[in-house]
């Protein structure tokens, strides 16, 4: 019996159980939604769901891959992992900057990794693309894992810090929701 539910938990599709939920949070936010996948020192998008009710939409391509620290996807990630985990990344990557506003000094990074844990979210303030702002949460699997996530991003007027923290719950939802269906239990 073990064996069983291991091969169909290992026969879960991410993409295909993340789904509905992202189109809910879409409707909900009126903003495009992201899922990644962490691979390394990158997340690679998934999944896009996309707004198109809205006058100013954020255009992303799925299979795109971007540092984890550039986007709060990336970020959300790495607020599961230990400060040591986070400077031994930091070694590894290439530091260059993709806008003005990405971080490119580890005490930055940290200090935005704690304010992510203290929050449940992390944040992307136009780090990745100008004009674009981000909240993203953590995804965990049924083995404890923390290699994926979820995230809306809006334009910056739009998504300003009241808007995040109403979108807050519904973030978390889909992410509970998600989780569950990948077999993770609390």
């Amino acid at each position: 019996i073990c064996l069983l539910s291991r091969q169909l938990i290992d026969g879960v599709n991410l993409v295909g159980v993340a789904k509905p939920c992202l189109k809910k949070l879409c409707d909900i936010s009126q903003e495009t939604v992201h899922l990644v996948l962490r691979e390394g020192n990158y997340t690679v998008y998934l999944h896009r769901e996309e707004c198109f009710n809205s006058p100013i939409r954020v255009i992303s391509n799925v299979g795109l891959y971007r540092a984890l620290h550039t986007t709060a996807v990336g970020k959300s990630i790495m607020a599961t992992m230990s400060d040591d985990e986070i400077a031994d990344y930091w070694r590894r990557i290439d530091k260059t900057k993709v806008t003005p506003n990405t971080i490119d000094e580890l005490s930055v990074l940290l200090r935005d990794i704690a304010e992510a844990r203290l929050r449940g979210f992390a944040i992307d303030n136009e780090e990745n693309t100008l004009g674009v702002r981000c909240i993203a949460v953590a995804l965990v699997d049924y083995t404890g894992s923390h290699n994926a996530a979820i995230s809306i991003s809006g334009y910056k007027d739009r998504m300003d810090d009241k808007r995040m923290q109403e979108l807050k719950p519904a973030i978390f939802s889909a992410r509970d929701t998600i989780m569950t269906g990948m077999g993770y239990v609390k």
